[in-house]
């Protein structure tokens, strides 16, 4: 029997199974266990079977279960121990699917692309903290989410790929963000760069993206879009990057497939974030789109 949980937050795992945004629950297998203050919203909003979440426990007792456990604390996963017969991890399985993308969630996914990049030509800010705040705003405006808190760095302090904003003029910024759509995120992230060399290698940085996604095909391993990207660095005269190429996006900013030198994951239905970067001693940048690829094409969202 398949289990979810759902705590102050909806876990991505039950908003696939279940399409709620609903706290405090139970999905086991179809039944939707709620407490009192969220009947009314589950009877109005649920369409399978729905039981006093009281009842949960009798309804595992001897049961053999699964959950994805990174989705559970440790007091629920002793619960399971104590009442069920068997508890088993299935996050694995849970990642694989999300991995196959419906026609349904490219749209959304694309949906939350384009508001993206247009929100791009909107920013506004003389420092990276005026940027990071005018971006949330804009992002409210549209009354949309954020897919991720972004990163907004001026080109000194985006060579470190993880940066906090500081109260730092910008001469020239990186900012890598995303909206959601439907609970469908994108992942973009885009350089102004001011110097002569900067903006030569931020067109090397383009040109190793035209040419990864032109050697993309439905059906190709994570790992070969790895060796591709490597291969396109070295004719570049661009140093491998601290971070893969890419990564799948979906319910969650990193999710299968995996664009590792180890990846069996196929690339068909999917939907893939690449981004190619350069972090050098003085200063970083990168540029980052996202991607569809279905059974039959390749679709660059730019």
């Amino acid at each position: 029997m398949r289990l979810l949980f759902s705590y102050q937050e909806t876990p991505a795992n039950f908003y696939y199974e279940t399409k709620l945004e609903i706290d405090h629950s139970i999905w086991a297998e179809g039944t939707l266990f709620v407490n009192e203050l969220n009947w009314e919203y589950a009877k109005a909003h649920y369409k399978g079977p729905i039981k006093p979440i009281k009842e949960f426990r009798d309804f595992i007792r001897g049961q053999e279960v699964e959950v994805p456990f990174e989705d559970i604390n440790a007091r629920t996963f002793a619960f399971l121990k104590k009442y069920a017969a068997q508890v088993k991890d299935n996050t694995e399985e849970y990642l694989l699917r999300r991995m196959k993308k419906t026609v349904q969630e490219c749209r959304y996914i694309e949906r939350a692309h384009r508001e993206s990049v247009e929100l791009l030509s909107e920013l506004e800010g003389k420092t990276e903290l005026e940027l990071y705040f005018h971006l949330k705003q804009r992002a409210l405006a549209r009354q949309r989410e954020l897919a991720f808190d972004p990163m907004v760095a001026s080109l000194e302090n985006a060579r470190f790929p993880h940066y906090r904003p500081q109260k730092v003029r910008l001469k020239g910024y990186l900012v890598d963000f995303g909206l959601e759509y439907k609970r469908y995120k994108a992942d973009i992230t885009e350089t102004t760069p001011i110097t002569p060399s900067q903006k030569a290698t931020y067109a090397k940085l383009q040109k190793a993206y035209d040419k990864i996604i032109d050697r993309l095909y439905p059906g190709m391993l994570g790992k070969e879009v790895d060796a591709l990207y490597k291969k396109i660095f070295k004719e570049l005269g661009l140093p491998e990057m601290p971070h893969l190429i890419g990564h799948g996006i979906g319910l969650e900013l990193h999710e299968y497939p995996r664009l590792d030198k180890e990846s069996e994951h196929e690339l068909k239905r999917v939907a893939i974030a690449i981004e190619p970067g350069y972090y050098g001693k003085k200063w970083g940048m990168r540029y980052e789109r996202n991607v569809l690829i279905s059974s039959r094409t390749v679709k660059d969202l730019r």
